[in-house]
Formats: C-alpha cells, sequence, structure tokens
C-alpha cells in the first residue's frame, strides 16, 4: 500500500530501492539538513561542525533511497574480549519515518548481512573501505527506537 494513500509501505517494497553505500563529501550538506530536524535532534543533539567526519571509530554510511539521500547509518564495536559489544544508529529523514525503511536498514546490516546492497563502501574520504558484511553481529537498543 503507498503511503501517499494513507497506508505504509512495507519493508520489502522500502528496500527495493534502498542502497547503503560509503559518505562523500557531497552527502554533508543533506545529512547535516536532516540531522538538524527537530524529530532526528531530539534523539541525536544537533550536528557537529565536523559532522559527519567527526567519528572515525564509527564506520558509516547513506542510506539512499530512489537515489537521493534519505539519511546515515552507523556501527561500531569494541572488540576488547572482556567489554565486548557493538552498537548501531541510524537516523532517517522525518518525511520517510513509518515506512520500514530503518527496519530494513538494521537488517540489511545486522540480521542478513550478505543481501547488503553496497557490498563495498568506504567509510569516508579519510577511511578504509569497508563493506556492510563487517558490520557487528548485535544491535543496540539505540537501534531499537529507529
Amino acid at each position: 500500500m503507498d503511503r501517499a494513500a494513507g497506508g505504509a509501505t512495507s519493508g520489502a517494497n522500502a528496500a527495493s530501492s534502498l542502497v547503503l553505500r560509503g559518505l562523500l563529501q557531497a552527502d554533508a550538506e543533506e545529512l547535516r539538513r536532516i540531522h538538524s530536524t527537530a524529530e532526528v535532534a531530539r534523539r541525536w543533539d544537533l550536528p557537529a561542525e565536523e559532522f559527519p567526519w567527526d567519528e572515525p571509530q564509527s564506520t558509516r554510511f547513506v542510506i539512499e533511497l530512489d537515489g537521493r539521500v534519505a539519511g546515515m547509518v552507523q556501527f561500531y564495536e569494541e572488540p576488547e574480549p572482556k567489554y565486548r559489544h557493538a552498537g548501531i544508529d541510524l537516523f532517517l529523514d522525518p518525511a520517510l519515518h513509518g515506512r520500514g525503511i530503518g527496519s530494513e536498514v538494521v537488517r540489511q546490516i545486522v540480521v542478513r548481512p550478505s543481501t547488503a546492497t553496497a557490498t563495498t563502501a568506504s567509510r569516508s574520504t579519510r577511511r578504509p573501505t569497508t563493506s556492510p558484511r563487517s558490520a557487528p553481529t548485535r544491535r543496540s537498543a539505540s537501534a531499537a527506537s529507529a
């Protein structure tokens, strides 16, 4: 069912044009705009001046829908055996909330990494190449609110 017609779009439909890819300098302005919306800033605070290049310890991907920047997903892990844990966070343009897109992003990275649409994407222009396949195998509570 089409959201414009008053229904919700299923996660499968949302995934049909969903791409996770590396960050590009050209994405920064749109990511900052989305990050600064009241709905996103309520959970993420306002973006730092260096955003989206401000957290080198996190792996970040642009969420692209129908060829347009729709948001960002990031993940990290602590490999120290005694403290081992991982986390995933994402934000989407509020105009896209309620369509199952966030759930599909998490599914592509965590639940079924072999089906991720981006097979190789760079963290940023300053970081090495990585793949959603190398994503952590657990998600944090912060992902549950996405």
